[in-house]
């Protein structure tokens, strides 16, 4: 059969994901879902077909293309679906969907002559999936498919010979702090620090280095009183932690790149119990992201092979000052004590 398919398209889904077999006919185009590039160049060699063969990448299966827009659960993406984007839109979710790694950081213009369309397409089409504009729909499509990278191939990606790593580290996380700005979303952060001033309980699980910002929120929230609990051992501590809360409560769960399975398994648990959840998260395609009634996204991008947590931790330090300007009495007589304990322990080196 294949000898007499004059053209093919075969689509190659990296490792660790999964690609749903399928072929079907696009005019004098077939496609073909592959698991292996090398497979199957070798088999149209041996084969000597006279196709002409176009391969691209395919991180994300055709169901994921009709998901580019999540439903209106999530506060960044209104309540759109593929079947409502225009033919030109469709076109270009496909290509997205096929090309994520050309897509996460090419321009808009380039997409745009990649893809065959226009630029104002490109950006309506983002639009149409409830961004702001390209620039926050591209950070969340390059963060997706930099999840899809085990951490050697994300460093063997970022060659940076003969540069000033410690420059780049600095510069890159100027650019992560100026894509949070700009697709800042006040309100949103305004209802979180409100859900979280409001909280009888409030936990924020984590794990590994994403502790780091659980941490430090966890730790400026239990200064001005509030009851915050940080559970980053997993397990059963983390089940002893979740398992008296209610809907009065909170849980904020913090993880990015592929997510950790147990701190995504915990919004879900909690959402599922009408328990309010918060996702600090990279994507809006993050599992996590999708567990949560509540979600942030955050650029973690780095020169090497780990996310950097500047941006996560500007965020957090943002809401804590947030809380600490709205402040009432009572909640500044907390803090006042607690700033006095430093000296009646002894903690703080006075020299």
């Amino acid at each position: 059969m294949l000898a007499s398919i004059p053209n093919l398209h075969v689509i190659v889904p990296p490792r660790g994901f999964l690609q749903r077999e399928s072929c079907s006919s696009l005019g004098d185009m077939y496609e073909i879902c592959v698991a292996n590039a090398p497979i199957m160049n070798e088999m149209l060699q041996i084969l000597r077909l006279p196709a002409r063969v176009r391969f691209s990448e395919a991180s994300i299966t055709y169901e994921w293309i009709r998901e580019l827009s999540l439903d209106g659960s999530h506060p960044l993406v209104g309540h759109h679906h593929y079947d409502r984007l225009s033919p030109k839109q469709q076109k270009l979710a496909r290509f997205v969907a096929e090309n994520p790694s050309f897509a996460a950081f090419a321009t808009a213009a380039n997409l745009a002559e990649r893809a065959g369309t226009s630029t104002a397409t490109v950006v309506r089409f983002a639009q149409a999936l409830g961004f702001d504009g390209y620039e926050e729909f591209q950070q969340n499509v390059r963060h997706n498919y930099l999840r899809t990278l085990r951490p050697l191939e994300a460093l063997e990606s970022k060659p940076h010979v003969g540069e000033n790593l410690f420059e780049v580290q600095l510069y890159q996380d100027l650019e992560n702090l100026r894509l949070a700005l700009h697709s800042l979303h006040v309100d949103l952060l305004t209802e979180i620090a409100e859900r979280i001033d409001a909280a009888r309980q409030i936990v924020i699980v984590s794990a590994g280095s994403y502790s780091a910002v659980a941490l430090v929120l966890g730790h400026l929230l239990r200064f001005m009183g509030y009851p915050a609990l940080v559970e980053d051992r997993g397990g059963p501590h983390l089940t002893a932690a979740i398992s008296p809360l209610d809907d009065r409560d909170l849980v904020i769960g913090i993880s990015f790149w592929k997510g950790a399975r147990e701190i995504v398994g915990v919004l879900e648990w909690a959402s599922g119990k009408g328990i309010p959840t918060i996702a600090l998260a990279d994507t809006v395609y993050a599992p996590l992201a999708r567990a949560a009634t509540t979600a942030v996204v955050l650029p973690t991008e780095s020169p090497s092979f780990y996310q950097s947590m500047v941006a996560p931790l500007s965020i957090a330090y943002g809401i804590v000052a947030f809380l600490a300007n709205r402040a009432d009495a009572d909640r500044k007589q907390i803090m006042r004590e607690a700033e006095q304990s430093y000296d009646l322990l002894d903690i703080s080196v006075n020299r």
